[in-house]
């Protein structure tokens, strides 16, 4: 990865690959943990989170279909949907992974796993093209794993719009 950024529960990154071209995203939730020596240097490790594939995948409704370049949006704020995953106790919530493809830019973000909807705070990019997928995170007693991924759906934000002045004929 180029860049990552952590700003509260969205990590952000940008791929040095088209990962979605492989049909998968180069995110998953990772833990940190940081060491200190006797001499007072540091070490970070970063331990990404085990995939259990026994754990369901969700099922997302929208927005988006299944083919790229997906369906053109009217809004820069979508509301992405998805059926509830039940019956998995260990379930801490869902990550919803964003990929916006015209910038090669992944977002992922963590959710309750009592939501079924999530609309983003800030405006996704005007006349980009974007991929998304959910997994679940629980959990268990090797830590933190996260589930199966749903399918993708691809979308297309509306292009930035010039408002032209009419004039008035007298």
């Amino acid at each position: 990865m180029k860049q990552a950024k952590k700003r509260g529960s969205i990590v952000a990154c940008r791929p040095i690959m088209e990962a979605v071209e492989r049909r998968q995203f180069l995110s998953a939730a990772i833990t940190t943990s940081v060491a200190t020596t006797s001499g007072g240097s540091s070490a970070v490790t970063i331990h990404p989170a085990t995939t259990d594939s026994s754990l369901p995948a969700p099922t997302i409704v929208s927005p988006g279909s299944g083919a790229s370049p997906g369906t053109p949006l009217t809004t820069l704020t979508p509301t992405f949907t998805w059926n509830a995953v039940t019956g998995v106790s260990s379930m801490t919530g869902y990550q919803l992974n964003l990929y916006d493809s015209t910038a090669a830019k992944l977002t992922s973000i963590q959710i309750a796993s009592t939501a079924t909807s999530y609309t983003p705070s800030t405006a996704l990019t005007a006349g980009h093209n974007y991929v998304w997928n959910l997994r679940i995170v629980a959990q268990e007693s090797s830590g933190t794993v996260t589930g199966t991924e749903s399918n993708y759906l691809h979308f297309q934000t509306p292009g930035s719009t010039t408002t032209i002045g009419v004039p008035v004929v007298t």
